[in-house]
């Protein structure tokens, strides 16, 4: 077992001082020491391998970059949690934004209209906003019927054209869409 000084394992001492020096060897000790534990931090964050490889990727980038200012007031494993930390807050904020994004850019189903007093609005907007997320929880089909009928405005001649299904399966996934959001909806009371 390591001996400690400050707030850092002398083995871990040791390789920063040498990667301060220049040496990548010793970072790349460094990684194999701290990479699982990192790497299970950011699976439990975004749940994706990929996703949790990535941003592992980041941590330790971020790491060697920020290695210099590393005063050793606290133990390393400490240091490079906190940066692993940071990423995934980071990653989840982003990813936030990007289905909020998305969701209001494909989806225009009962936008405010007409003038309205303050609460009104805010009223129709967290409304909207419930509908949004509904609307992304139905399994398409009847998701892309929906945003094709409602978002782009498609009769049900043209939605059965470019999906080369029949009319009354575009009147019938609509009509099963609408009830799926009303029990979806029902769950949320």
């Amino acid at each position: 077992m390591a001996s400690r000084r400050g707030g850092v394992s002398l083995g871990d001492d040791v390789l920063i001082a040498a990667v301060r020096a220049g040496s990548t060897q010793a970072y790349e000790q460094l990684v194999r020491t701290y990479e699982a534990r990192v790497y299970a931090t950011c699976l439990k964050a975004c749940k994706s391998p990929q996703e949790a490889e990535d941003l592992t990727q980041e941590v330790f980038l971020s790491a060697y970059r920020g290695l210099q200012g590393f005063r050793g007031d606290a133990q390393f494993s400490t240091w490079i949690y906190q940066i692993t930390v940071r990423k995934c807050l980071d990653w989840r904020r982003k990813r936030e934004r990007e289905v909020y994004t998305a969701a209001l850019d494909h989806v225009e189903l009962f936008l405010p209209t007409g003038d309205k007093t303050p609460e009104e609005a805010y009223v129709e907007r967290e409304q909207t906003a419930v509908l949004h997320g509904l609307l992304y929880r139905l399994p398409e089909p009847y998701r892309s019927t929906v945003e094709q009928y409602y978002v782009h405005r498609l009769s049900y001649q043209q939605i059965s054209e470019k999906v080369g299904v029949s009319v009354k399966t575009v009147e019938s996934r609509l009509y099963r869409a609408r009830q799926m959001l009303k029990e979806k909806g029902a769950e949320l009371r």
